[in-house]
């Protein structure tokens, strides 16, 4: 497989026609069906359908689509990324999220402070798993991740044995949020046992819920939660709290409820027995830039201040 059959594969999905992507590509017809047809054999799977409406994208040709159309953009803005200007090369900082929307707060800071400067930002928010590989394969400066402090110990072991240096940044209890009209936001507690998770459709992000071996959220199958909702989109996770009684599991720093700001109302699980850890990763050896430390600075004082 070529970044050529990649570029002339995208080419045709976009225009929907292997000879408009033959001209667009400056190809004869046959030849950029030769190059499909060997890129098809190669993988084992057939990409397209062809049909009287043009070419369209078989089950496995999409999936192959949303993988190599990223991965091509970047290769693409490489040249421009690595473009030596008057200042030298342009700074890079890239980051990887596990859906903290304190850190993408701090994140804005962070481009609004420097976006002047000739710099590459990028920013993802994905699973634990995902900010630990992001961070291994260099695509992200900085990891900003949470696990249970029950697989702390394998997982530290683990993280270093793959030149990953991790700095902790705070321990965290369990809190469940609501939206202000719900029942429970007019309630005078500070405080819920876990049986509210049985009496409220309960919504959080894929990654939350779900286990991804000692980088799961192990502890959150202990809770009792017959009512899910999975999203992935902050949004529509922010309409459901706002519009239905949905509630929403997560975590703060430990004696530190009272003192969030939110638009939402921020209850204690006060006899979940449970325990999370948050902190950063980057490549052992990684040297900061004045943006990459201005933000993990930023991190750490939002803990201090908080």
């Amino acid at each position: 497989m070529t970044i050529e059959q990649i570029r002339q594969f995208i080419a045709i999905v976009e225009t929907g026609s292997i000879n408009k992507a033959a001209k667009t590509l400056y190809l004869s017809q046959p030849n950029l069906t030769t190059s499909l047809k060997n890129l098809e054999n190669e993988l084992g799977v057939s990409l397209f359908e062809r049909t009287q409406r043009g070419m369209l994208l078989t089950k496995d040709g999409r999936y192959f689509f949303s993988v190599v159309k990223p991965l091509y953009q970047q290769y693409s803005s490489l040249p421009e990324m690595f473009h030596v200007g008057k200042r030298g090369r342009p700074v890079s900082f890239c980051i990887s999220n596990s859906y903290f929307s304190y850190v993408s707060t701090i994140y804005c800071e962070t481009v609004e402070r420097f976006w002047k400067d000739e710099c590459y930002f990028n920013y993802r928010e994905v699973n634990p798993f995902e900010v630990y590989e992001d961070v291994v394969q260099q695509h992200s400066d900085i990891g900003v991740l949470y696990f249970s402090r029950m697989t702390r110990n394998a997982l530290l072991k683990y993280i270093k044995s793959n030149d990953v240096e991790y700095t902790r940044l705070v321990d965290c209890q369990f809190i469940i949020s609501c939206g202000p009209n719900h029942p429970l936001a007019a309630a005078d507690e500070d405080s819920l046992g876990v049986e509210v998770l049985s009496q409220y459709p309960v919504v959080n992000y894929d990654s939350f819920q779900h286990n991804f071996g000692m980088w799961g959220n192990s502890v959150f199958s202990k809770l009792d939660i017959p009512h899910n909702i999975v999203v992935n989109s902050r949004s529509t996770l922010h309409y459901l709290l706002n519009h239905t009684e949905a509630i929403k599991v997560g975590f703060c720093a430990k004696d530190n409820v009272s003192a969030l700001k939110s638009q939402f109302k921020k209850i204690q699980l006060s006899d979940a027995d449970l325990s999370m850890e948050v902190g950063w990763i980057c490549r052992t050896g990684y040297q900061h830039n004045e943006i990459s430390q201005y933000f993990v600075d930023r991190l750490a004082d939002h803990f201090t201040e908080c």
